[in-house]
């Protein structure tokens, strides 16, 4: 409309810019997750984001190691990570599925395996764009024609709260309704996210010390064993009976004394595959008490 700031005009400047620097690191496969480093980013700088401070980006190595360390993976109808963030966990899965298709089937095969992306977040919808753009890399690199047709057909299943609430997320044990942000369905919680084969997720890290008294008070009444770091035994209620997760989890319910109630649940109702004890330093961007993370694959 004349005289008035196009909303949606790119800087053209920035635009230089991102171009340079993907012609300079393309070849390098950190820069497929520009995105969501940009993102994470962007919430550390924002006046009064709920957050920055429990959202740390997943290296790249600990999703690859547990990706290819869950061979259920490739037979999975629900593929699911209920802490979503940036998607890059689903990215990698998707890569994963795809990896022996061909020129001839590869747009297909790409759109079908999508639909096995299960995802949810109290945030954004950023992890729908990064399993967009890893769909039509994949049908560009296996001699496919990419489009913006195509790229309206990529649909993975991706829920949002129809409420934001820091507090509950894929927390919930009430049932509620969630949306899929993409067609616009309105799904009972236990519906968009239960019963899934393959859990991958990285869950946030929170301190209780760092913790509203809503978020403590729904974690005592709620997850009373775990010590208000519940998503162990959380994502168990969303696996199927033979289900498989793989999870960057803060290691202390493994030998703190307060953890003691929960770890024998634990124990008794998981199989745990393995245990990558990463120590400190397992994140570029954290470090301290909260940096003592282990890589888990567990049934």
């Amino acid at each position: 409309i004349s005289g008035k700031v196009n909303p949606y005009e790119i800087d053209k400047e920035i635009l230089d810019m991102a171009v340079e620097f993907i012609k300079l690191y393309k070849n390098n496969k950190e820069v497929e997750s520009v995105v969501s480093w940009a993102y994470q980013y962007s919430n550390r700088i924002i006046d009064n984001s709920d957050y920055s401070n429990t959202q740390f980006f997943t290296e790249k190595y600990m999703i690859d190691f547990i990706v290819h360390h869950i061979e259920e993976l490739s037979l999975a109808k629900k593929i699911l990570d209920p802490c979503l963030g940036g998607g890059n966990f689903l990215v990698e899965c998707l890569e994963f599925l795809c990896a022996g298709c061909t020129e001839v089937d590869v747009e297909n095969t790409v759109i079908s395996q999508a639909k096995k992306l299960y995802g949810y977040d109290i945030d954004d919808k950023i992890a729908v764009v990064n399993i967009r753009i890893k769909a039509l890399s994949i049908i560009r690199e296996k001699g496919g024609k990419a489009s913006f047709d195509v790229w309206k057909k990529i649909i993975p299943n991706i829920f949002c709260a129809m409420e934001k609430d820091v507090t509950v997320g894929s927390l919930a044990k009430d049932n509620r309704i969630v949306c899929n942000i993409l067609s616009g369905d309105i799904v009972e919680h236990d519906k968009a996210l239960g019963n899934a084969k393959v859990i991958v997720t990285n869950p946030p890290f929170a301190s209780i010390k760092g913790m509203s008294k809503e978020q403590k008070n729904f974690l005592k009444m709620n997850y009373p064993l775990a010590n208000c770091d519940p998503f162990m035994e959380a994502i168990g209620n969303l696996l199927c009976a033979d289900g498989v997760c793989g999870i960057v989890s803060q290691n202390a319910w493994m030998y703190l004394k307060s953890f003691s109630e929960a770890r024998e649940k634990y124990v008794s109702e998981y199989y745990f595959r393995y245990i990558a004890n990463l120590g400190s330093g397992a994140f570029i961007d954290l470090s301290g008490e909260k940096s003592n993370v282990s890589l888990i694959v567990f049934e």
